[in-house]
């Protein structure tokens, strides 16, 4: 690790690290240190000094991976190493900057085409006044002929034929290298457009081996304890920003890093899930409750038809509708997979008028079926505040068989119901039918499996009572 300490910083905490690790061999210290600001060239003038030192310090690394002090390992270190070597490829994102709009809040055009000399939040007044005043004047400048600038997220992964040639690129092109000087957040354009115009576009994985995402308003989202089985499946290497206050989940990714059991199947599946728990709400109010408020409702086209049963074997053999399986399994699969990484189950059994929401309008079905465990039918008491089409079909073999009471005769007593079930059973129905206006049907129990599974494919295919 080559680190760099903001310059900022005090000496008492830069001596402290330089202490700590002086003497050891896989840690250098980077002395040109960079007094940063946000959005400035300062950035970029810290990662090039870091990337210097750190290829002429490490004469073994093959690949060069920008990370701050907020990622964590999300992945163990040797299959991050067996992925680098098998890909051949540079990690870096990077997208048009003037078609692609992969910018979402604040100014795009005018980061390049005006100079910027000072911090937009540490000065906001002249920062704005020099805008104004280039605007005003016309005073418009054109990109290096020859360049196409690309832009992308700040963290990248290299390998270090492309760190040298990158390096070379900078000593001698002093011209381009004052045009970025005075660009506007130029950490997230500098790299992004020298990488692509050096290494050829077969050679490039064009996205972040950094897994970071952004609220709707353009900060940084923040991982905690409870994210970690949603954190491990993505396919990403690190993962930005995690929240540093439990010490417990630190750990716990440190010691993924340093192990060899990092199995899990890996997906890209991270925006789509954030970006619909962002959008959650009331359609059409940029500010309605949110999926964090009490209104828990499905679409008014949406129905969801919720099977109690026993039988594990249920939801292959049917096969109608969007199912989503045993949603409220630890170890729930099928549609459901991601959401149930990002709510572990106690947190679906606590609040499932918010899971099954979620679930739902990430679906653009119109019939959605889950299927429910006996054991956690205390969901029901649960939903209050749920709104929205509902259906439940009890099988008929949710009803736990007593033991075979023996008497003299031997008398068999499985028809005699369990009276806490039952008053359970009687709970489901009062609930979903008060509460919901529901609809609550009941296989038949004279029926045969095979019939019984006729019987319930026909329920979820009426709409009338």
């Amino acid at each position: 690790m080559a680190l760099h300490f903001d310059a900022r910083g005090t000496p008492q905490d830069f001596d402290k690290i330089d202490g700590a690790f002086r003497g050891h061999g896989q840690v250098h210290i980077v002395r040109r240190r960079v007094k940063c600001g946000w959005g400035e060239w300062s950035l970029v003038r810290a990662t090039l000094n870091t990337l210097r030192d750190a290829y002429q310090h490490f004469d073994a690394a093959t690949h060069f991976y920008l990370i701050s002090g907020d990622c964590m390992p999300i992945r163990s270190a040797t299959k991050i190493k067996e992925t680098l070597a098998a890909s051949g490829c540079d990690y870096i994102e990077n997208h048009d900057f003037f078609d692609d709009y992969w910018i979402n809040t604040g100014v795009q055009r005018d980061r390049l085409i005006y100079r910027h000399f000072f911090n937009e939040r540490r000065q906001k007044w002249l920062y704005d006044a020099a805008l104004n005043l280039q605007q005003k004047l016309g005073l418009v400048r054109d990109v290096p002929a020859g360049l196409t600038v690309r832009i992308g997220s700040q963290w990248w992964c290299l390998r270090r034929s492309t760190v040298q040639r990158v390096l070379k690129f900078t000593r001698r092109n002093l011209r381009i290298v004052q045009f970025f000087k005075t660009a506007w957040i130029p950490d997230e354009i500098y790299f992004q457009t020298i990488v692509p115009r050096l290494i050829a576009a077969s050679e490039i994985e064009n996205r972040p081996p950094t897994l970071l995402q952004f609220s709707n308003y353009g900060m940084p989202i923040s991982f905690y304890p409870e994210h970690y089985d949603f954190l491990t499946r993505q396919d990403a290497f690190f993962a930005r920003k995690i929240g540093a206050g439990s010490p417990a989940f630190l750990q716990k990714l440190w010691d993924l890093y340093a192990g060899d059991a990092d199995h899990a199947p890996r997906h890209r599946t991270a925006k789509g899930i954030i970006d619909q728990i962002q959008s959650a709400g009331r359609a059409g109010l940029r500010f309605g409750p949110r999926f964090f408020e009490q209104s828990r409702r499905l679409r008014f086209d949406q129905m969801l038809n919720v099977i109690v049963t026993r039988d594990r074997t249920l939801p292959e053999r049917l096969r109608v509708g969007a199912s989503v399986g045993f949603a409220f399994d630890a170890d729930a699969s099928a549609v459901c997979d991601d959401l149930s990484a990002v709510m572990p189950r106690a947190e679906r059994l606590a609040k499932p008028a918010l899971f099954l929401s979620l679930l739902c309008g990430a679906l653009p079905n119109q019939r959605i079926v889950a299927f429910l465990d006996p054991a956690d039918i205390v969901i029901f008491a649960r939903l209050p505040d749920f709104e929205g089409q509902l259906r439940v079909i009890l099988d008929h073999n949710i009803i736990p068989k007593p033991p075979h009471l023996g008497g003299a005769n031997g008398t068999d007593i499985d028809t005699q119901l369990n009276t806490q079930v039952q008053n359970e059973l009687a709970q489901i129905i009062r609930q979903v039918k008060c509460d919901h206006n529901g609809q609550v049907f009941d296989v038949p129990a004279t029926l045969t499996r095979d019939a019984a599974d006729h019987w319930i494919a026909a329920q979820l295919t009426q709409t009338e009572d």
